[in-house]
């Protein structure tokens, strides 16, 4: 008869791939994630992205931002690596209706990695360190 072995070695399907994230903000920043020419990237309705990162920015044409939250208002950094998106579905059983966000780990050229969520536009949600 099959016997499992639970050494905690198996990771969970869809799990965020470590290291867990060290600084989760206490209120999330807006950020540009975009393509290399510039163009906005979403996530389209199967929880895929929209294209290949090539750009993070803080500031400059990034509206709702609070300066109090990050040291440095402005900043671009080039993205090197990425992984998911990880789409969250919820609330699909409530009477206001569903939630859908996305989360989304780059690395750049400049900082340390990031965790992003996509809830309508893009959003610094916390800071590996």
């Amino acid at each position: 008869v099959g016997e499992s072995a639970d050494d905690g070695s198996a990771s969970w399907n869809g799990a965020l791939p470590e290291p867990s994230s060290s600084i989760v903000l206490p209120r999330q920043v807006p950020v540009r994630l975009t393509d290399a020419r510039g163009c906005e990237l979403g996530v389209d309705v199967l929880g895929q992205l929209g294209g290949v990162p090539g750009l993070l920015s803080l500031g400059d044409g990034v509206s709702g931002l609070d300066e109090g939250v990050v040291n440095d208002a402005h900043w671009k950094e080039g993205v090197l690596l990425w992984a998911a998106p990880w789409p969250v579905d919820e609330g699909w059983w409530t009477s206001q209706g569903p939630s859908r966000r996305a989360y989304l780990q780059v690395v750049t050229d400049i900082g340390p990695p990031r965790l992003l969520v996509r809830s309508g536009r893009w959003w610094l949600d916390a800071v590996y360190s």
